[in-house]
């Protein structure tokens, strides 16, 4: 079987230019497609290095691990999506039992305070 020279080089974990310096020193040989693409066979490849295992378990474990947080953020949205409904409906409630207060009305709001004047506006008096 025939591999691209990126291929290789990824099945024995070194990079295509190690490939090519090796070709050129007469270490491996490259055979060529109709295209005049260089391509590599296997049997050659590991006749000069021994294939490199494919690691997935930390992939694996690592998506395992986001899957387990993801679900964790999702309850804990939905518990305070829960939360908020309630904060909410006591709200209203409080709401309404403030417009049947005496008056009809809650009760209005402190008046505002005048804005303080400045420091030069206290220092030289200015108006009041």
């Amino acid at each position: 079987m025939l591999l691209s020279i990126a291929d290789a080089a990824h099945k024995v974990g070194i990079t295509r230019q190690t490939l090519y310096k090796l070709q050129k020193a007469g270490k491996i040989s490259f055979e060529q497609d109709y295209k005049g693409r260089h391509n590599v066979d296997t049997a050659e490849l590991f006749r000069c290095f021994p294939p490199v295992p494919e690691v997935t378990t930390p992939v694996t474990d690592r998506y395992l691990h986001l899957e387990d947080d993801n679900r964790r953020l999702r309850d804990q949205v939905a518990e305070y999506r829960e939360r908020e409904q309630q904060h909410l409906a006591h709200i209203n409630q409080l709401t309404r039992l403030l417009e049947h207060l005496p008056g009809g009305q809650p009760a209005d709001p402190p008046a505002a305070t005048p804005p303080r004047r400045g420091f030069w506006g206290r220092i030289f008096g200015g108006d009041k």
